[in-house]
């Protein structure tokens, strides 16, 4: 019984799934783990900066339509 159970440790430390160990496996996938994080965020990013510059270009096209009626209001004659 005794060999058996040694056959076994020696597997572990071999490892189960393509050679590595368990600890190799969870390091291996954290790593990943955080790289499709990355990616994700920076679409986010990107997108969030696309929607900051359509605001940008919407408060200028109000801040236009505001003079542009101040101007008419103050001038009736325009109209």
């Amino acid at each position: 019984m005794a060999g058996q159970i040694e056959r076994q440790s020696s597997s572990y430390r071999q490892g189960l799934v393509l050679g590595l160990t368990m600890a190799e496996i969870m390091v291996l996938l954290v790593f990943c783990l955080l790289l499709g994080a990355g990616a994700a965020l920076t679409g986010e990013r990107s997108s969030k900066e696309a929607a900051v510059r359509a605001l940008e270009s919407a408060q200028r096209v109000v801040v236009e339509s505001a003079r542009f009626a101040d101007l008419i209001k103050a001038e009736p004659r325009l109209v």
